[in-house]
């Protein structure tokens, strides 16, 4: 590493980076990622790793994101048995009856018919609208669109593709998630059955959202959710394979003590004698953070009025609790959507998300024992959770739980409240998930690949939150896009 003048680096490992690192090597690029300790968000407790769980598998399908950056590095992804099509994919408990979700149109109506014989024609025709508007949104970032667009070529693409979209679609850039559901009628418990599978399958709770942004999310309720036998670290070590078989290199180091954003950028890493000298800066970490602390003094424009942006009123909240495996009650699946009170509005008191750590799987838990990730969404009038209202509210999830798995409390060996409001707390400062701008076209676009400094990049969920694994992917395609041409000039 000493010596050499990088193309790239990378800076945290978060899935977007690592994705769109092996693809700029792949590219004949050099590159460096640096993996950063001090900027994981994680506690550890006794043998356990609290932190945030992943979210479903999703975007692996036929024509979607990780087909295309899989197809270019040369994996074949889905000729491996540990991809599969999860099967059920979730598990919703409502307070009646526990519903198995399953994957494919026909398998999805059979249920609905069963379940929701008032309501069955309504809601396909609802998620039938939702895959139709979807797998436009998804073709347009196919198509190299740069999303948000800033500079000029980027808004000459992005019209040129709304241009083609028939009028319906340019209709609906401007319709509400609320608007779009009026059209559709349903009972209260048919509407809660679809929206808490709504706010369980998007990753942030906009206070806004498009008819754009809801599509995208409903179009996973019947297809498209993946198993990945050993789970997030599967996918990561992927993309470090792919990166150190090209020649591209790994550093770990503790923490970063300065840029120097000079003509040739250097990096000082904690530890490290000589500074990385580099060519281009990819972060995919907090960048709001990453340029309050390093301050470059030759930016233009500006990511302030991002980065002052109030995070979502609407928020979320995770309880981790630590259970003996064998507590874990018999078709009960590792991902969970609780509805306490069908009836009711989709708020924190009847709607929460269970999510048990993978079985054997000892990056969150030892041996024989789980992990529980218990989130509710927080009401805006709640605000932001002080340490006395995180205790209450976690209490008060603890007893759902109780009712969730029978006999808990006889195999639990912590409730980590003080744990779960730390990273709570971690997880609010992080700038990667700003409320969705609601003049937004499509209404799923936060920060841009591109920052204010032309030499420093952004990859993660803060451009496209909402999405997931697959807003990850497409930022890391469209920001190794917009690097390659960069480094060509």
């Amino acid at each position: 590493m000493l010596g050499t003048l990088f193309d790239v680096a990378i800076i945290g490992t978060e899935l977007a980076g690592l994705v769109a690192g092996a693809l700029l090597v792949k590219r004949g690029f050099q590159v460096l990622v640096i993996d950063v300790e001090s900027e994981r968000v994680q506690v550890r407790r006794n043998d356990y790793t609290l932190k945030p769980f992943p979210g479903l598998f999703f975007g692996f399908g036929q024509g979607q994101v990780f087909q295309e950056i899989f197809q270019e590095l040369g994996i074949p992804f889905l000729e491996k048995k540990r991809f599969e099509l999860a099967d059920p994919a979730y598990q919703i408990a409502l307070p009646d009856v526990r519903l198995d979700i399953p994957q494919g149109t026909d398998e999805w109506t059979k249920l609905l018919s069963v379940e929701f014989k008032a309501d069955a024609h309504q809601m396909i025709a609802l998620l039938n609208e939702a895959n139709r508007y979807a797998s436009v949104v998804r073709g347009l970032f196919a198509n190299e669109v740069v999303y948000p667009a800033h500079k000029l070529r980027e808004r000459y693409r992005l019209n040129r593709a709304f241009s083609q979209l028939g009028s319906d679609f340019k209709e609906g850039a401007r319709l509400s998630h609320a608007d779009f559901m009026a059209q559709f009628e349903l009972s209260p418990a048919g509407r809660a059955f679809l929206e808490a599978q709504h706010h369980f399958l998007a990753t942030i709770y906009p206070d806004e959202m498009s008819l754009f942004f809801s599509a995208m999310i409903f179009s996973y309720i019947d297809k498209g959710i993946y198993t990945v036998e050993g789970g997030l670290q599967v996918l990561e070590n992927l993309c470090k394979e792919r990166i150190s078989s090209y020649r591209g290199q790994l550093q770990r180091a503790g923490e970063i003590e300065a840029i120097d954003f000079a003509r040739i950028n250097e990096i000082k890493l904690a530890g490290v004698k000589d500074p990385v000298r580099t060519k281009k800066i990819l972060v995919s970490t907090n960048i709001g953070d990453f340029l309050e602390r390093f301050a470059p003094k030759n930016m233009k424009g500006s990511f302030q009025e991002k980065v002052d942006t109030p995070p979502p009123r609407r928020h979320a909240f995770t309880l981790y609790v630590a259970i003996d495996e064998q507590v874990v009650p018999v078709g009960m699946r590792e991902n969970v959507i609780l509805v306490s009170d069908a009836e009711q509005p989709i708020s924190s008191r009847n709607l929460a998300f269970v999510k048990l750590s993978p079985a054997g799987n000892t990056e969150y838990a030892p041996v024989d024992r789980r992990l529980v990730s218990m989130t509710v969404i927080v009401d805006p009038s709640h605000g932001e959770l002080d340490a006395a209202g995180a205790r209450r509210l976690g209490k008060h999830m603890h007893g759902r739980l109780r009712d969730l798995i029978p006999f808990l409390d006889d195999y639990t060996d912590f409730v980590a409240y003080d744990e779960s409001f730390a990273l709570y707390q971690a997880l609010r400062r992080t700038v990667a998930e700003p409320a969705i701008d609601p003049e937004d076209r499509l209404g799923i676009a936060a920060l841009p690949n591109r920052t204010p400094h032309k030499e420093v990049f952004y990859a993660g969920r803060g451009t496209l939150p909402g999405l997931g694994m697959e807003g990850e992917g497409l930022s890391a395609l469209m920001a190794a896009n917009l690097l390659t041409r960069a480094l060509a000039k």
